[in-house]
């Protein structure tokens, strides 16, 4: 079912022309035009093909269905900045490319719900938002055959401020972050962020779903995150149906991304093996915390839906010989079994990050690390690492928590 995958260079000054995949190299992609539709795609493919002359900008042409909840009027107002509509649901943006001690992550969050959140911000008391707070249905990106389509999940403040969360970045570096993803600073001095998951389609049909999101109001993340995620509404509202999923990879094993691995203590995706590094599930089994476990790992044991895999794998991707590949990659440092995946369809990429970057100000300087990182200094080296690849290979990142979930690096 699983094939171990070549290994992906990141990075190799060898690999600048072409990315191996299997024993056949693919050209660099030129310019991207990427839509949820085929006939409706932009884009005018211009530029020579290679990485030195993909163009700065890249144009990226969303269609999306609005949300009751978040529109009520009907009208499609732009929610970011960039964004123009043409007033039929269709969003036209142009993105630009553009040796701290760790904390324990999950004691540290779990404190903040057991004292308090107003405890851990001075005071105040964390804003009660809501996971539809804004609401897209679902953004679509394609490589070749396969598509990749955002969904999400919720979206909220985090309980701490930008400053505090990242801790050795210069106010420079926030100022071009904030040129980036100026929605993740507000007026309440907190990080504002989203939950993003990420849906494959291949040409079969099927779905790889990739993470699921902060889950239902008693899921773990509820301890800080803004709970009840939507993603069971949003994969309805993007035509995706639960079984239709049959890869579920969960990127990691924190909160807000295996909040929806289940529902009322069951598989949510019945049709889904559930793939995890075997080093991130390792150190959950060591931890002594066994919530995540309880919650999301044993149900999937008591199944047998759950797959620990180790390294690179090539997981199912476009027809057979058709060179098309979906890859799950180790991208360690966040924590310790983190893990990627690579997306390689008609000579373009879309690298679904997971959390090799949190927040926009990772994106302009990779080195500036997160408090909650299990190793900081690794996930610095990996996020340089991957960051040197898209921009070399064109590719575009899929991230979780940005406010826009594509941009370029």
């Amino acid at each position: 079912m699983l094939q171990p995958a070549p290994p992906v260079i990141l990075g190799d000054a060898a690999m600048s022309s072409t990315i191996r995949n299997g024993s056949d190299p693919s050209p660099l992609p030129e310019r991207f035009g990427f839509c949820r539709n085929v006939d409706s795609a932009r884009g005018d493919g211009a530029g020579d093909s290679g990485a030195d002359s993909v163009e700065p900008e890249t144009l990226i042409v969303l269609r999306f269905r609005c949300s009751d909840r978040c529109w009520p009027d009907g009208t499609h107002e732009a929610w970011s900045s960039g964004f123009t509509s043409d007033g039929n649901g269709e969003l036209e943006v142009t993105q630009r490319n553009l040796g701290l001690r760790a904390l324990d992550r999950r004691t540290f969050l779990r404190g903040a719900a057991a004292f308090g959140a107003g405890t851990w911000l001075g005071g105040r008391a964390m804003p009660s938002t809501p996971a539809t707070a804004r609401t897209m249905s679902a953004i679509t990106a394609r490589a070749g055959t396969l598509e990749v389509t955002a969904l999400l999940d919720a979206s909220g403040p985090f309980f701490e401020s930008w400053t505090h969360a990242f801790p050795n970045g210069t106010d420079e570096d926030f100022a071009r972050a904030r040129m980036v993803d100026p929605e993740a600073f507000n007026d309440d001095g907190l990080w504002h962020l989203d939950f993003h998951c990420f849906a494959i389609r291949r040409p079969d049909g099927h779905i790889t779903l990739v993470d699921t999101g902060v889950g239902p109001a008693d899921s773990p993340a509820s301890a800080w995150a803004p709970v009840p995620g939507v993603l069971p509404d949003a994969l309805t509202t993007a035509g995706i149906g639960v079984d239709e999923v049959d890869f579920v990879v969960l990127s990691h094993l924190h909160e807000d991304h295996i909040g929806w691995v289940v529902r009322d203590g069951r598989p949510l995706f019945a049709e889904a093996t559930y793939l995890v590094q075997q080093a991130e599930l390792h150190q959950l089994e060591q931890g002594p915390d066994r919530t995540i476990w309880n919650y999301a790992i044993a149900p999937l044991l008591d199944s047998g839906q759950l797959d620990a895999i180790s390294g690179h794998t090539r997981l199912r991707g476009g027809a057979r010989g058709s060179g098309d590949t979906v890859t799950a990659i180790p991208t360690p440092g966040h924590t310790i079994g983190h893990q990627s995946v690579l997306v390689n369809s008609g000579g373009r990429q879309i690298f679904i990050t997971g959390d090799v970057l949190v927040h926009a100000v990772q994106l302009v300087n990779p080195d500036v690390v997160y408090r909650f990182e299990a190793d900081q200094a690794r996930a610095a080296r990996t996020r340089r690492t991957v960051l040197r690849h898209a921009r070399a290979n064109g590719a575009l990142l899929a991230v979780a928590h940005l406010n826009q979930p594509f941009v370029t690096p």
